[in-house]
């Protein structure tokens, strides 16, 4: 027998059921009484049952800051990071402190961005004193229940069942041979609480208030999508509870293993900016996420269906009346059938079950069915087709209006919506759960590099040269360092090379090429992408590579600029090189040179006391040279203007744009200096995104354990990125706005 969760968990039960049964000793399955089979979870426990894990917290780090320094400081140990991708941590606490006190400590700490408990989850019918009734190996109450009537699943399946999609189930695990699910069920599989690859559904034997509840949950998924496969991953126990942290890196892998759906039947009264930060990643990479609004029958809100960019799902029955357990509130979504639900239960048989986390497998259907029909919809695009054809549910429950979401669902209506091209606009989910790149402009956020042809040495004209591919001098993206890691989309209009190794391309949300090469007024065939095997191109996020690549897709509509600056700085790379003159404000609508300007001569320094400035030059250089500058918590703001070299070669700062995200800006010809942009220094932290732009030349990041983990190189020169040990791109962890 597998062991269950590896801790001793005690405390207060999290969500409860108040549906009175019989106690009765549980056993190790299903029983028959009198000819009735049926299964009763014991009654309520009188012992108080833990919130939290009572040795661990969960910490994001600020960028630049060392998990070393953040365990010498707080005498913590690291049990594990979330992903090699994210700067969060799960630390054990050391023996007899104040976790609470802990958490809030570090909550002060300018090196962390947020700290918190290892919450514990529950099914909502886990804990508590709800009973299901066994149906034995009868199946046939599983199609002729009254669920599929009300929400009209015969008339959807003539549209769609779901094929071509996978729904992750997150939950106690699922009985993996079972009849009805067993060919359904993906070969990607976890068990986080036995840390292996069985995530069986079992009785254990004890309590087992949680027992069959990811089986019965997996059954109501196939019920809406028989079609779709389903990826069962075991979080909970047998008796239904276990960590966010937990919940979390189950997340990452279903996301990471395909699923286009996840089921979350679960849930905890704590808001979690932890939770709140992964659940957020994977919706903006197309990932809808549903989960259980709770059963207390109040209007506290629940976690994660309360979640940003989570469609929480409360139950009603069968009159379309909300359920005696079930929650309520504005942040409830939707509404779904959970009140006698027939499903699926181990071993080889059926059974009913009431409650939210029977509710949300209805949803989670009906997202599979819309996604099976259109791969391409968002999160946005199909929580706005479940909520907008949804059947109000105002009259029905007149003590509860506008407290049920939407509406109960209308699957096929849903699915007419979207074969008409009628998607609803109601806003169930903030766009920003999407990043939905559809649209008609990106911004220079989509970039780590965007590199043109600017001549081979032989032309100071950088619209002279088209590149032909055929020497080194063509590399206009250029990664030769070593053990880094790149988070934002590359383009060069001739060869990319990447000669370094050990370097990650990851994370860039945008679903157009993040590897574009041989891209011009007219592409040569000859270009390439020069890839050393020894990097990774990709660690589980999607990553495309064009050859050949369309023009239009980088220099037709789509913008290049910083953040809040109201120009293209595409038009710059097509202007021949364009020199911005004596006048700032070509460049920087409104703003003027704090110190120097575009006709000074001579070396400028920068110094603490240019901390907010916007710092101009002729064509000497602007240089930081000295160390110490800003501070994780602080960052030193400047923006630097020039006509010659701008040159980091400092080390140990914390920078950030001053004014429009500009970090960098020359015009400095090519044949004067084939890079004008240089940072050479080591430990240089930029912690909001930042624009290195030269339109006339290259540039060259080649110092070592920098996090530069907001900045756009743009330019019409050679863009290198030689250093080591560095994270940089304006998706990286921890990047600000």
């Amino acid at each position: 027998m597998k062991s269950i969760l590896h801790k001793t968990i005690w405390g207060i039960g999290l969500l409860l059921l108040f549906t009175a049964v019989l106690p009765h000793t549980s056993s190790a399955g299903p029983e028959q009484t009198s000819g009735v089979h049926a299964v009763y979870l014991p009654a309520m426990q009188t012992s108080p049952l833990a919130s939290a894990a009572p040795d661990e917290v969960i910490v994001k780090l600020q960028p630049g800051a060392a998990i070393t320094a953040i365990n010498q400081t707080y005498g913590t140990t690291t049990l594990r990071p979330l992903s090699p991708t994210r700067a969060i941590y799960l630390l054990q606490v050391p023996t007899g402190a104040d976790l609470e006190q802990l958490v809030a400590d570090m909550n002060t700490d300018g090196r962390i961005l947020y700290a918190e408990l290892n919450r514990i989850h529950d099914a909502p019918e886990a804990i508590g004193r709800e009973a299901f009734s066994w149906g034995g190996p009868d199946d046939g109450p599983y199609t002729g229940q009254y669920a599929p009537e009300l929400m009209g699943l015969p008339a959807a399946h003539a549209i769609s069942q779901g094929a071509g999609v996978i729904v992750a189930v997150i939950d106690t695990g699922v009985q993996l041979a079972h009849p009805a699910l067993a060919a359904h069920l993906t070969a990607a599989r976890i068990d986080f609480v036995d840390g292996d690859d069985v995530p069986e559904d079992e009785f254990s034997g004890g309590n087992d208030y949680g027992a069959g509840h990811g089986t019965h949950v997996a059954g109501i998924v196939h019920l809406v999508a028989p079609q779709a496969q389903i990826m069962p991953i075991r979080v909970l126990d047998t008796d239904g509870r276990g960590y966010s942290f937990t919940v979390a890196e189950a997340i990452l892998f279903a996301y990471e293993n395909g699923a286009r759906v996840i089921n979350l039947s679960l849930g905890m009264p704590y808001a979690s900016e932890f939770l709140k930060d992964v659940i957020e990643d994977v919706t903006e990479e197309g990932v809808v996420i549903v989960s259980a609004a709770g059963n207390l029958n109040n209007s506290q809100p629940q976690y994660p269906a309360a979640t940003e960019c989570v469609l929480g799902v409360t139950a009603v029955d069968s009159n379309r009346v909300k359920a005696n357990f079930a929650n309520y509130g504005s942040w409830v979504l939707l509404s779904a059938p959970g009140v006698g639900i027939y499903s699926t239960l181990p071993v080889d048989g059926y059974g009913s079950w009431n409650g939210t986390s029977m509710a949300a497998p209805f949803a989670a259907g009906q997202a599979a069915l819309l996604l099976s029909l259109n791969s391409n919809l968002n999160v946005v695009q199909v929580a706005d087709l479940i909520g907008g054809t949804a059947v109000d549910l105002n009259p029905f429950n007149p003590g509860y209006v506008n407290q049920l979401g939407a509406g109960l669902l209308n699957v096929p209506a849903s699915l007419n919506a979207l074969q008409s091209g009628n998607i609803p606009t109601l806003g169930l989910l903030d766009d920003d759960c999407a990043d939905d790149d559809t649209g008609e402009t990106h911004t220079a956020g989509d970039y780590f590099m965007f590199a043109k042809a600017a001549g081979d040495g032989g032309t100071s004209d950088p619209k002279a040269y088209e590149p032909v591919c055929d020497d080194a001098n063509d590399k206009q993206a250029d990664v030769s360092g070593s053990n880094s890691d790149f988070y934002g989309r590359i383009h060069s209009n001739a060869d990319l090379a990447i000669s370094g190794a050990d370097n990650w391309f990851r994370d860039t949300p945008s679903p157009n090429a993040e590897l574009t090469y041989g891209v011009n007024d007219g592409p040569s065939s000859a270009c390439q992408l020069q890839a050393d095997a020894a990097n990774t191109y990709d660690s589980g996020w999607p990553l495309n590579i064009t050859g050949s690549g369309d023009p239009g897709s980088i220099h037709g509509p789509h913008q290049i600029g910083p953040k809040g600056w109201p120009g293209n700085l595409g038009n710059y790379l097509d202007a021949n090189g364009m020199t911005f003159g004596n006048d700032i404000n070509q460049v920087l609508p409104g703003v003027t040179c704090d110190r120097g300007s575009l006709t000074h001569s001579g070396v400028i320094e920068i110094t603490a006391a240019d901390n907010g400035k916007v710092v101009c030059n002729g064509g000497d250089p602007i240089k930081i040279s000295n160390s110490g500058l800003g501070t994780a918590n602080n960052p030193f703001r400047i923006t630097m203007v020039s006509h010659g070299l701008i040159e980091i070669s400092g080390s140990e700062h914390y920078l950030a744009p001053a004014v429009y995200g500009v970090l960098a800006w020359t015009d400095q010809r090519f044949s004067d200096e084939a890079t004008s942009i240089k940072i050479a220094g080591s430990n240089v932290n930029v912690v909001q995104r930042a624009i290195l732009f030269s339109p006339r030349s290259g540039q060259d990041v080649s110092g070592s354990n920098n996090a530069l983990l907001c900045i756009q190189m743009i330019g019409q020169g050679s863009l290198k990125a030689a250093g080591s040990s560095s994270v940089l791109g304006p998706f990286a962890p921890g990047c600000q706005n």
